[in-house]
């Protein structure tokens, strides 16, 4: 309020405007002012916008914490996947193809766990590429004459990662991993995918040694052609032969049609992983390996080996993948035993069998218990049968029936077979159909026909959580040309891929054809030098 001339007034403020009273002989005269006065809900008006803008910053804050988060969660999901190859284990691959000089680099430094060590997604440079059509491989060496037993070396190498079972005191985190091979195939390029997807999911590349046991004659090429295109590093290559030895072998193999076996499966390198302490421990050229794991070339190795090669033996000369899906009395004609006093406590025709395409052998156990003796007694046995003791193998059978209640059970995971297979038996799709919960909708998606009481094209399972993934059968990876218009053997995603998916995602999403998994350690350029 305030004064007027002329006498006292008070002004009040109304809407739109200021109201002035004025008194004048005793009388009121009233007076609307035009005067802008701002609105109180003007104020608040303000107010609401700096609120709204403050609420929308902090909205906008959330959103970008919870994206980095899934983000960086994805990102480690991924890297989980045991088949991803770290880039640096791309670049030397490259290197060796271009005949790049590598560059100097410091040693790596120690993980502090597996995350911290595995390979990141975006330093991934592809390596799978289609398969070119394969030269003719040439038929294996006839052992020459006499020869002296020779052992050669050469370094070799790659990266990191992956995880461990329960190593036993006696070999925790030191000392050699030795792995073998037994080959006398020509063609190497399943050999040099085992031996990559080895190193690339080892923790300690630097303590693994590859023993390749072969002919006499392809001994230097073999060493030549796998040192040229394996990525050099701390591991190491040695290379085995022994003609007499081999030649024993050779006279302990009887082939027979009747027995329903592949005749290619008479090769004594079918037979020499029950050799290996005659092939790598006596002719050792340093401190001869305690243990040693043996590997079918058709693998591709997807943890770290060290965990299968520390483990717990239980006292057991082998240990090795049971396959329940199959028993004893598939392979072993148990009345012809009996019939010829074979039998023997122990034998039992509805045990599960247990492959000998990966184990693990204690050398000492093994010579104590005399494994090979018992192997070559029943080779023998074989021989001298009129009918078969045993049929749909060479090699599977004797060592089913030597090692029987003799060795130690492996996890699965280190075994997921049947990757080169064609079909599924009702059984096995049976198992498939539970796993996946497979619709009819599902089975169309994947183009799956029943044939019978089979099913094709193959389709496996284990491969979400496998260790090792074996490609045996006959539609090998780096074969494919000969598979005419079969349907390709399929797998499902491992499981870190997989978590990576839409929720919701299709079935067909989750699987991919096996062999794909395969070609992600080799490329093209390395494949054609390989198999010549």
């Amino acid at each position: 309020g305030g004064g007027a001339p002329g006498g006292g007034g008070l002004c009040l403020p109304r809407p739109g405007g200021v109201e002035c009273r004025r008194g004048c002989a005793g009388a009121t005269r009233l007076r609307r002012v035009a005067m802008p006065v701002p609105h109180p809900g003007a104020f608040r008006g303000r107010g609401s916008t700096i609120r709204t803008l403050l609420w929308q910053l902090v909205v906008l804050s959330l959103g970008l914490s919870t994206f980095c988060a899934l983000y960086f969660y994805n990102q480690r999901l991924l890297t989980e996947s045991p088949l991803l190859v770290s880039g640096d284990f791309a670049a030397e691959l490259g290197r060796k193809q271009l005949d790049e000089p590598a560059p100097p680099r410091a040693p790596p430094p120690a993980a502090a766990d597996d995350k911290a060590s595995a390979p990141r997604p975006r330093d991934l440079r592809p390596l799978a590429v289609a398969p070119e059509p394969p030269l003719p491989v040439a038929p294996s060496d006839a052992a020459p004459p006499a020869a002296v037993p020779t052992t050669t070396s050469v370094d070799l190498g790659v990266p990191a990662s992956v995880a461990e079972l329960r190593p036993p005191a006696w070999e925790a985190n030191t000392g050699d991993i030795n792995i073998c091979f037994c080959s006398d195939d020509k063609d190497l390029r399943p050999m040099a995918v085992a031996i990559n997807s080895s190193i690339a999911s080892a923790k300690q590349p630097e303590r693994l040694v590859f023993h390749v046991v072969t002919t006499p004659s392809s001994a230097a090429a073999f060493e030549a052609k796998l040192q040229a295109w394996l990525p050099l590093k701390a591991a190491k290559l040695v290379v085995h032969h022994d003609a007499d030895l081999q030649r024993h072998i050779e006279g302990l193999v009887t082939f027979r049609k009747s027995s329903m076996s592949r005749k290619v499966l008479s090769s004594p390198f079918n037979f020499a992983p029950f050799y290996l302490d005659e092939f790598v421990v006596r002719r050792a050229t340093g401190t001869p390996p305690k243990r040693v794991v043996y590997l079918d070339t058709d693998v591709v190795v997807a943890s770290d080996i060290a965990a299968l090669h520390n483990m717990d033996l239980g006292g057991k000369a082998a240990a090795a993948v049971e396959d329940c899906f199959q028993r004893f009395a598939i392979y072993i004609d148990f009345e012809q035993l009996k019939a010829r006093g074979f039998d023997r406590p122990g034998l039992d025709a509805k045990a599960c069998v247990f492959n000998r395409g990966v184990f693990v052998v204690d050398i000492a156990k093994w010579r104590e218990q005399k494994i090979t003796a018992d192997v070559e007694l029943w080779m023998q046995r074989y021989h001298s049968s009129k009918k078969d003791l045993y049929r749909y193998g060479m090699s599977q059978p004797p060592w089913l029936l030597a090692l029987a209640g003799r060795y130690q059970r492996l996890d699965p995971a280190w075994n997921c077979r049947g990757l080169g297979r064609e079909m599924l038996d009702a059984r096995e799709f049976k198992d498939v159909k539970s796993v996946l919960s497979l619709k009819k909708d599902d089975r169309n998606s994947l183009k799956l026909v029943q044939e019978g009481d089979r099913v094709r094209p193959f389709l496996s399972t284990c491969t979400v959580s496998a260790k090792l993934l074996h490609f045996n059968g006959a539609m090998k990876p780096w074969l494919s040309e000969k598979w005419g218009k079969k349907k390709p053997p399929l797998c499902v995603r491992p499981k870190g891929e997989i978590n990576t998916l839409p929720p919701g995602s299709s079935i067909r999403s989750r699987v991919a054809r096996c062999d794909s998994r395969w070609w992600a350690f080799l490329s093209q350029t390395a494949a054609t030098a390989l198999q010549k």
